[in-house]
């Protein structure tokens, strides 16, 4: 099952995957705290979303964790630990992949279950030999920040721009990657910049975010300039 989910995120091409996540702190927050959002745009059919669990994991090593999934998926794809750490999975383009290695989604919750940083969880992600590319959005109560780890079956990136709102769409953006002809051709050939942007009109229409702005953000379904 869970190397099923990165087989999916390989082939997003072909399939309707399309998750946004956002990050406000500071002056762009109703008390000041880390906010969090996240839309799991990943449709394989409606069997697949009709049963959701919530999961609390009280682990005899590491952090106690909560994470949203599914029967028979003990991966990490979005879920929040006692540390005040938040993991949230947004898909990138991947080459193919031809051989084994660690499903994306076990080490986003060995992140979960052992990090309470964003150093110590990306320590952990570049020890691990991933299976797909991954942009993994992490949130920080004890760094009061968000990070992007950016990560591929070759190399492993941070994106910490240290900036009061942080968005995660499915391409890359740190310096590393930026610039690679994947991450160029899923630019140009996905919906992830537009998304990216369309985040960014919806953020700039308020002045401060609480979790009812953060909600109205995610559900929006109109486009760019509010076109239809």
């Amino acid at each position: 099952y869970h190397a099923a989910h990165d087989i999916g995120h390989a082939l997003q091409h072909l399939m309707q995957i399309g998750c946004t996540s956002f990050s406000s702190r500071g002056s762009k927050t109703k008390d000041g705290k880390l906010i969090l959002g996240r839309n799991f745009d990943f449709y394989v059919g409606d069997k697949f979303a009709e049963d959701k669990i919530v999961t609390f994991y009280n682990p005899s090593k590491g952090f106690k964790f909560v994470e949203i999934t599914w029967g028979g998926f003990i991966g990490t794809v979005s879920g929040m630990n006692d540390q005040g750490l938040t993991v949230t999975l947004n898909a990138a383009k991947s080459d193919i992949p031809f051989s084994s290695a660690n499903p994306i989604s076990l080490i986003a919750r060995e992140i979960l279950q052992y990090a309470s940083t964003i150093e110590e969880a990306y320590e952990i992600a570049q020890n691990r030999d991933a299976f797909v590319a991954e942009a993994i959005m992490i949130g920080s109560a004890k760094d009061n920040n968000t990070a992007i780890i950016e990560i591929t079956p070759n190399n492993c990136s941070l994106y910490y721009p240290k900036t009061e709102i942080v968005i995660g769409p499915n391409h890359f953006q740190s310096d590393f990657f930026k610039d690679t002809e994947l991450n160029l051709e899923n630019i140009t050939e996905s919906s992830s910049m537009y998304r990216f942007n369309r985040m960014n009109e919806l953020i700039k229409k308020h002045d401060t975010i609480g979790y009812i702005e953060a909600a109205e953000i995610l559900r929006d379904r109109k486009g760019l300039n509010d076109s239809d």
